[in-house]
């Protein structure tokens, strides 16, 4: 019997083909190569949050640093002005501000500590407060919480205080309020700094 005029060609199709256990080992590669990329921008990527993470870190313990010594430096002042505003009230002899200077002449305004954000901004805007561990990012937070409650504070109460001698009778009793507060805060967050501090910087580091 003659064979059908395209068992040749059927045979020639065969042939182009490899053997089933080379096509499995040379798609097995190809897998292995893919997951291969994927684990190295993986790595690559993990790598790049560490580091941000560590960047951050960095940032913070100098932020922390800096805010709280604005705080401490800013709370004996404040200490002053209390028992002067304290004592002023109490015996109300304070009716002008004349009066009030010679009552405390250590007077230079009420010297708010200038304290900043840009660390947990920045941490917050590149992604790196994710790499953070939990439990300090609620330390963090509520650090700079505390912090922004005291400049909203002094930003709401700064214009009630009305130093003209007309007004300087209330005014002094405002004060006592104010100060009072302000110290109040003030003292909390520095229990709060050297909480994160101490988060931040753990022994031997």
């Amino acid at each position: 019997m003659e064979p059908r005029p395209d068992q040749p060609a059927r045979r020639a199709f065969f042939r182009l083909h490899k053997p089933l256990s080379e096509l499995i080992l040379e798609s097995g590669m190809i897998v292995l190569s893919v997951l291969l990329a994927l684990a190295a921008s993986s790595w690559a990527d993990r790598r790049k949050q560490n580091h941000l993470a560590e960047q951050a870190r960095s940032a913070f313990v100098l932020e922390l640093r800096n805010n709280r010594a604005l705080v401490a430096r800013a709370i004996p002042y404040h200490d002053a002005l209390s028992a002067a505003v304290l004592r002023a009230d109490s015996t109300d002899d304070v009716r002008t501000y004349a009066q009030w200077r010679r009552a405390f002449p250590a007077w230079s305004g009420f010297a708010p500590p200038d304290l900043t954000f840009s660390a947990w901004q920045t941490a917050v805007s590149t992604g790196a407060i994710g790499d953070i561990p939990f439990g300090t990012v609620g330390m963090l937070s509520r650090a700079y919480t505390v912090q922004g409650r005291l400049d909203a504070f002094n930003t709401a109460f700064f214009p009630v205080l009305d130093f003209s001698d007309e007004r300087m009778h209330g005014t002094v009793r405002r004060m006592r309020v104010y100060v009072s507060t302000v110290l109040s805060y003030e003292r909390y967050l520095l229990t709060q700094y050297d909480s994160c501090l101490v988060r931040l910087e753990p022994p031997g580091r």
